[in-house]
């Protein structure tokens, strides 16, 4: 079964190399569009495309704003560098949402969605609900995102903490809810061996600590790759100086 597929981003290097990734997956790509306007010119008089590869972040009208003017879209797939969009995202009611650079492997899963919608199998893919969360396998975990989730890789993420009996994930300089409630929900479904807890609310990846530095107290501040810095609790800090390796 070949997919019909148009893309669009500003970049060269970036639509030229998913073009190329998508006809390895037997994708026939009937378009190539390097802006939003284009796209909307394109829309006018093109055929029918299975689906649309929007890039998000683009001068002048992004991809989440051109998706908003049209009247009757192709479902989407939205990519972007920054994982900051997601929400907005799904609440477009994305097909999905790929992060650059664009993997084959995660291309694949996409692709292969895609495919079992053509071929008309119901719920092939669909926006999960909010309140049935997917399962986290170590390497990934669900967040809230609109009315159902996005996906964030546990390798990106810096920090988890706890707020009201809500876990939230900072990552790529955004903040996610999670579905956890306690730091010990996400110890006992996450792999932590790379993470220290910094006081009783705060999980913190030790590779984003770049220095320490002593407080009053018995306490420390730690650095971050970053330059913010965070508070650790007095009884936490040999714990962490030790995991750090730092005297």
């Amino acid at each position: 079964m070949c997919l019909k597929v148009a893309l669009v981003d500003d970049e060269s290097w970036g639509r030229e190399r998913l073009a190329s990734l998508l006809r390895d997956l037997d994708c026939e790509v009937i378009a190539e569009l390097d802006h939003g306007l284009a796209l909307l010119s394109w829309l006018k008089s093109g055929p029918a495309v299975d689906c649309l590869f929007l890039d998000v972040d683009m001068p002048g009208v992004n991809g989440l704003d051109v998706w908003a003017a049209l009247v009757q879209p192709p479902p989407v797939v939205f990519i972007s560098a920054h994982s900051g969009h997601a929400f907005r995202a799904f609440e477009c009611e994305a097909l999905d949402y790929l992060l650059k650079p664009v993997m084959l492997p995660r291309l694949q899963q996409t692709i292969t969605r895609l495919n079992r919608i053509k071929a008309g199998m119901p719920g092939a893919l669909q926006v999960l609900s909010k309140d049935e969360p997917t399962r986290s396998k170590g390497d990934r975990f669900p967040v809230r995102a609109g009315k159902g989730q996005l996906l964030l890789e546990t390798r990106r993420v810096i920090l988890f903490e706890v707020e009201d009996e809500t876990v939230w994930a900072w990552c790529g300089g955004e903040r996610f809810r999670t579905f956890w409630k306690s730091l010990s929900e996400v110890e006992a479904e996450l792999p932590m061996s790379g993470f220290a807890k910094i006081h009783r609310g705060a999980l913190l990846r030790l590779s984003a600590v770049v220095g320490v530095r002593p407080l009053p107290s018995g306490r420390c501040r730690a650095r971050l790759n970053d330059g913010t810095e965070m508070d650790v609790s007095r009884v936490m800090t040999p714990t962490f100086k030790a995991a750090l390796g730092a005297r």
